[in-house]
């Protein structure tokens, strides 16, 4: 039998479960063998510290070894191989006492007990020994008295045993906050048992009244301490504390822990906080009666927004009625029920979505989709995301239509050849910034002729009159040429600007457009960089593109692709 001891606690001791950490020190044994005493120094992983000779002494000492070669030792602990090396012979006739050794690592967590096999005649370690060693290391906490008599009664010797285990700290639980509200709105399409798309039923304003609830705070909680295996606590950390982001028209609790609304009106966040915005209510027409409307919150009218006026909010707006040839724009969602009659001058903006039953000869922005329930005709139409006029008629005739993302319509264009142009793929914003990079290209070009021309004349004055020259003629050429640089300059970058620009035309290419009847010839394809101009008629038909080029497979139904955001 073998008598060994070392400072690897964690390398057997699979009583209970312990952390493993990259960062390992070295670690020794020293096994007393009938070839002799052997000595095994490991090297530290990754961070780790090597192993101290004066411990590997210590250890040597405790186990009453006196006859060993020092300068063996010294050279293994500096070499730290890991393989066994003798650094003594044993002294098979001098009877060891029984001993037991108890380890504790630094943080105090576990304490190992090493139970060291004795010389044949000697007394085996009894409990009480056991115990007086963990009293001088002062161990007092999750002592394990089964597993030290297991290791006992079964002579579990030379060997690490974990017998007692701290408590760790359970931190507390941070502070949480339910909203009783939505925090982002967004379009949820309906159908009835009919498979009818009902676009007006959308849910998008989430009114409240004086004294709602909008919002409810738990607290963070204390925590439990630890206590490491000497008897020390171990503090846990409290749960980190959050405070109700009250915005506008809202109220905390003396207890600052439920949060109401103080009027009545749209709840939603801005800017990171919890406010409520007021309804204005229009009950007629906006028209001279009520003038034009620039509100900071959310607008409904009840009538139609007569040709000439200007209608905005920060928040949403509601039309009962009809947009004429008037200026709408909205921070959220703008609702039209009966449609837009632009006569070529009505512009609607909104920060987020445009429904409509129909839009005739108008412009349309939003920032994410725009869903026209009956037909766009000779219009402007520009949406971050989707164009969407699959319901009743589902026409697109003439016009532009710009969508980041898809197009989705019954029939696009006519047997007229009506010029329509869908454009999607690229958002409407870049290829409009590369429309107006161009048309500047072309004016700035077209201004530096003209102040060349004009610079070589006031020059050539310049040198025929000398002192003559006027003042407001040497003004005028300074002026001339400070333009020309600015010019000059700008010319010279426009070029990469452009080519920086263009360059998402060909990385983004995961728009489509989609028809469920016909797309019919006069109808431009524009997908990114690709572009196809349609000379036969195409039904129930998708357009993609594909390594630059449009490729035709059959229809995709927009609310199959709703929870995709395509």
């Amino acid at each position: 039998m073998s008598k060994s001891e070392g400072n690897n606690p964690k390398a057997n001791s699979y009583q209970l479960n312990e952390n493993v950490h990259f960062d390992l020190d070295g670690f020794f044994n020293v096994n007393i063998l009938p070839q002799g005493i052997l000595l095994t120094v490991h090297p530290p992983k990754g961070k780790g510290k090597k192993v101290n000779i004066d411990d590997v002494i210590a250890q040597i000492n405790a186990l009453e070894i006196t006859d060993i070669n020092l300068n063996l030792v010294k050279i293994e602990v500096e070499e730290s191989s890991g393989k066994p090396v003798v650094i003594g012979k044993r002294d098979v006739e001098k009877k060891v006492p029984p001993k037991c050794i108890v380890k504790i690592p630094k943080d105090e967590m576990n304490a190992y007990l090493t139970i060291i096999s004795p010389t044949s005649g000697a007394e085996s370690v009894k409990l009480m020994d056991v115990k007086e060693e963990l009293a001088k290391k002062s161990v007092i906490f999750g002592i394990n008295d089964r597993i030290i008599r297991e290791a006992i009664e079964k002579k579990d010797l030379d060997r690490a045993i974990l017998v007692a285990q701290g408590r760790m700290p359970v931190n507390g639980i941070n502070a949480r906050i339910e909203g009783k509200f939505k925090k982002r709105t967004q379009i949820q399409f309906k159908e009835d048992e009919f498979g009818k798309v009902d676009f007006h039923e959308l849910g998008l304003i989430q009114n409240v009244t004086p004294g709602q609830v909008l919002a409810v705070k738990t607290p963070p909680t204390e925590g439990t301490p630890g206590r490491t295996v000497t008897g020390k606590e171990i503090k846990a950390k409290r749960g980190l504390d959050v405070h109700i982001p009250a915005g506008k028209n809202t109220e905390l609790s003396s207890d600052e822990l439920i949060l109401t609304s103080k009027v009545a009106g749209h709840v939603n966040w801005i800017e990171g906080r919890i406010e409520v915005e007021h309804l204005y209510t229009v009950t007629k027409d906006v028209d001279f009666k009520t003038g034009n409307i620039d509100y900071v919150g959310t607008v409904i009218i009840s009538g139609s927004v007569k040709g000439g006026f200007k209608v905005k909010a920060s928040g949403d707006i509601q039309v009962g009625g009809s947009v004429e040839s008037a200026y709408i724009e909205a921070g959220g969602n703008v609702l039209i029920k009966n449609g837009v009659i632009g006569r070529g001058a009505a512009r609607v903006k909104a920060g987020k979505n445009i429904i409509t039953k129909f839009a005739e000869s108008c412009t349309l922005e939003a920032n994410e989709d725009i869903i026209v329930s009956g037909s766009i005709l000779h219009s402007n139409i520009r949406a971050a995301k989707r164009v969407i006029a699959t319901d009743r008629e589902g026409t697109i005739l003439g016009g532009r239509v710009l969508a980041g993302r898809g197009v989705y319509a019954k029939k696009i264009g006519s047997w007229s050849e009506v010029k329509t142009s869908i454009e999607v793929g690229v958002a409407p914003n870049i290829r409009t910034e590369v429309m107006s990079l161009a048309e500047q290209v072309d004016q700035d070009k077209e201004r530096l002729k003209k102040l060349q021309l004009e610079v070589a004349t006031l020059l050539k004055q310049k040198t025929r009159l000398g002192q003559d020259f006027s003042p407001e003629r040497m003004q005028l050429l300074s002026s001339h040429l400070k333009e020309q640089g600015q010019l000059v300059t700008r010319l010279r970058g426009a070029p990469e600007k452009l080519s920086s620009i263009k360059k998402q035309f060909f990385q983004k290419t995961f728009g489509k457009i989609c028809a469920s009847e016909v797309v019919y010839p006069g109808v431009k394809i524009c997908i990114s960089s690709a572009i196809l101009f349609v000379k036969e008629p195409y039904k129930y038909v998708t357009f993609i593109a594909e390594e630059g080029e449009i490729v035709i497979r059959s229809y995709e139904d927009p609310t199959k692709f709703s929870k995709e955001g395509i």
